[in-house]
């Protein structure tokens, strides 16, 4: 597995971080986030709330989560001091798409 697209959270609060994880076979899973708990930093699984309480919409077993842990923190880390996340400027279709926000006829 492996850490792709993390970014720093512009969030007020103890998400301090998101990204998504990429297995060997291929699969991309968002909605990964770093925490930052009472007891330190930590992976969370990507989540939803139901009520008052987050349920994971992801499972895995102990140790690969302990071991998302390991590899999500370091990732983290590694990140440059000081990076402030992208500027939330609305949709990019990127380079190769039509911009419809912009191309609209109306």
């Amino acid at each position: 597995m492996q850490i792709i697209d993390m970014r720093r959270s512009d969030r007020e609060g103890n998400i301090k971080a998101f990204f998504k994880l990429q297995t060997e076979e291929g699969f991309v899973v968002e909605g990964f986030k770093i925490m930052n708990g009472k007891n330190g930093l930590f992976a969370s699984m990507p989540s939803k709330k139901v009520g008052e309480k987050f349920i994971e919409t992801v499972t895995a077993s102990r140790e690969l989560k302990a071991e998302l842990g390991r590899i999500a923190l370091a990732a983290y880390e590694s990140l440059p001091a000081g990076t402030e996340p992208p500027a939330r400027s609305g949709f990019d279709p990127g380079p190769d798409q039509p911009n419809y926000s912009t191309d609209l006829p109306f």
